[in-house]
């Protein structure tokens, strides 16, 4: 469980991005793969929090790029389940409403042993918890919501088949993407330290090459402090532009731009490659 409050969270989460790394190739890294690397990056220092609305958005984009991959081997149907309303926690409503689903998967698994699926929680305006899915399996809805009732209570269940698998993991990220601005749903899924995304065991599971970088880990620097951090780096080396990159922070090759302009008199020409002097010239 969680060792702060969600309001201290919430705190903590307005400084979030507001600090940076920096990441520096490892000498050991192979020749073959660094025409494809910049040498040194900056990142932003997230911090990672579940209350944090610009860290779950990019979780959640992680996520959609991921399953577009995978998308394309599957056979998605569109599944939405409903819960019945009680006079229950919110907290509690969420419990129940997982501990059914899990129920429901045991059954369908034991008819649909292949089965995979995506999952996404959402809290409707009247407080009552709902599931948005994916799942690549039919079944017929009369059936489903027998299933459902019986194991939930509710019978309100609903299937659609998928038109494109794209257009069908954006719809399911659509409602990823409305818990960011939902503060309610957060602080509940907070409390109850539930995850909003769940998929089938080993559906996510990437295998993502070594990371070619290396940082002090831990250690983060104030916009001031990165600056200072840069100039030296650059005083005192033969780096160019084109030895620095940051897929994250858009201003950032202003600001190299602008810490090699302090050295272009200092420095030779050369130190900058055609474009670059292109840039600064204008």
């Amino acid at each position: 469980m969680h060792t702060k409050t969600y309001s201290e969270h919430l705190r903590e989460s307005k400084y979030c991005g507001l600090q940076w790394r920096l990441l520096h190739l490892k000498p050991d890294f192979n020749e073959r793969f660094a025409t494809n690397h910049k040498e040194w990056r900056l990142i932003p220092a997230y911090c990672n929090s579940k209350a944090c609305s610009r860290c779950a958005k990019l979780y959640f984009n992680r996520l959609r790029r991921r399953i577009d991959d995978i998308s394309k081997f599957h056979n998605w149907r569109f599944f939405t389940l409903t819960s019945i309303n009680d006079a229950t926690t919110p907290c509690e409503k969420l419990e129940k409403l997982e501990k059914d689903f899990r129920e429901l998967r045991k059954k369908l698994k034991r008819k649909f042993p292949n089965l995979q699926y995506i999952a996404v929680k959402e809290l409707s305006p009247s407080g009552m918890w709902h599931y948005h899915g994916l799942w690549n399996i039919f079944i017929e809805i009369e059936k489903l919501s027998e299933y459902w009732q019986e194991i939930s209570g509710a019978y309100r269940v609903h299937l659609e088949k998928v038109r494109t698998a794209h257009g069908a993991v954006n719809y399911i990220f659509k409602y990823c993407y409305k818990s960011v601005t939902n503060g309610t749903e957060r602080e509940i899924l907070f409390n109850s330290d539930k995850r909003k995304f769940t998929s089938s065991r080993g559906l996510l599971t990437s295998h993502k090459a070594e990371n070619p970088y290396v940082s002090e880990y831990g250690v983060d620097y104030s916009v001031e402090e990165i600056k200072e951090k840069l100039y030296n780096i650059v005083s005192t080396s033969f780096c160019t532009v084109d030895d620095f990159s940051s897929d994250t922070y858009p201003y950032f090759n202003d600001l190299i731009y602008n810490l090699f302009y302090k050295f272009i008199d200092e420095h030779p020409p050369n130190l900058f490659g055609a474009t670059q002097l292109a840039s600064l010239a204008s």
